[in-house]
């Protein structure tokens, strides 16, 4: 069965996809850079201008999520699987989208940052739909007008209780939540689940709080990728510090390479068939290296209709059916 794509009103739809997948019997990093593929060509084919460059080049996509926790990935893969629009792409990607937030950011297009109610509504310069809202009420502030250096006003959510005058900047709310005071705004954020909230002070005596999880690792290189054995670390931002990101390649049937031009990368066990390089169209399909593996994704399996060469400049991706009249 072939998926159908059409265009209602300029937005995508995308059709339910049947795919096979890897044979039975395939091995782990095939199947594993298989799903990975597919997720990260259909992720490519949905990005905006703004996104991160890897949302722009699957196979920077595939190197960066092979080296996150399989559940993780898998958890982001099936819900790209299942999105109809571009729309639920990215909102698996970013996260859903806040309606009332949206509907309020379109209706005041020249808004920023505004109260909307007791919610504190950031406005996105692109696309309502990236638009969000924290809810004063949730910890006892109230959304009004909050005074900066210089005499600026911003709005903010505000609690006289939560950050009086005399309050630290940064401070733990016992282990459950980060708490920031500015010029008597209030930011606070809960820790997730199985994290506590923790104090530092730096070498300069600036404070700082988060969350840490039991086990965790620092780093100095944030963005830094290297191998320990057939182990990839990557330090991402965390804080005024970097926090160490494990994932055991061989775990997925793979090899840890460090002497890659973009970094340390989990891949395919040598020889590798490919190197990085531009994404390209062959018939309707995308062609891209992903871990060191050639791979090819057929657009209209991912419920598109065929694949444009010049969708992101040099790269290809795979596009809606031209409208016609």
């Amino acid at each position: 069965m072939r998926p159908v794509s059409v265009v209602v009103c300029g937005v995508v739809v995308l059709g339910v996809a049947c795919h096979e997948g890897p044979p039975a019997n395939a091995p782990a990093a095939s199947a594993r850079v298989d799903a990975l593929a597919r997720t990260c060509a259909k992720v490519a084919s949905c990005a905006h201008a703004h996104d991160a460059a890897r949302e722009h080049d699957p196979g920077a996509c595939v190197d960066s999520w092979v080296g996150r926790p399989a559940p993780e990935a898998d958890a982001i893969g099936g819900c790209v699987a299942g999105a109809r629009d571009c729309d639920a792409v990215r909102a698996c990607v970013h996260g859903g989208v806040d309606s009332r937030a949206a509907a309020y950011c379109g209706a005041h297009r020249d808004a920023r940052t505004e109260c909307d109610g007791n919610r504190l509504v950031t406005c996105s310069e692109d696309d309502p739909n990236e638009s969000t809202a924290t809810d004063c009420s949730a910890f006892g502030a109230t959304c009004g007008d909050s005074r900066q250096a210089g005499g600026l006003l911003a709005r903010a959510c505000l609690s006289p209780s939560l950050c009086p005058p005399a309050a630290p900047e940064v401070r733990c709310e016992g282990d459950r939540a980060m708490v920031v005071c500015r010029d008597g705004a209030v930011e606070r954020t809960p820790c997730s689940p199985g994290a506590r909230c923790e104090e530092h002070r730096g070498a300069d005596g600036t404070a700082s709080v988060l969350c840490e999880t039991n086990g965790h690792r620092h780093c100095d290189a944030v963005g830094a990728r290297w191998c320990e054995h057939d182990a990839l670390v990557t330090c991402q931002a965390h804080g005024p510090t970097g926090e160490a990101l494990v994932t055991d390649c061989a775990a997925s049937g793979l090899t840890c390479d460090d002497h890659l031009a973009n970094g340390a990368a989990c891949v395919v066990a040598p020889p590798r068939a490919c190197d990085r390089g531009p994404t390209r169209c062959d018939g309707d399909a995308l062609t891209f290296c992903a871990a060191g593996a050639r791979v090819r994704v057929s657009c209209r399996t991912l419920g598109f209709a065929t694949c444009d060469r010049d969708a992101h400049g040099v790269d290809a991706a795979c596009a809606a059916a031209p409208a016609h009249p």
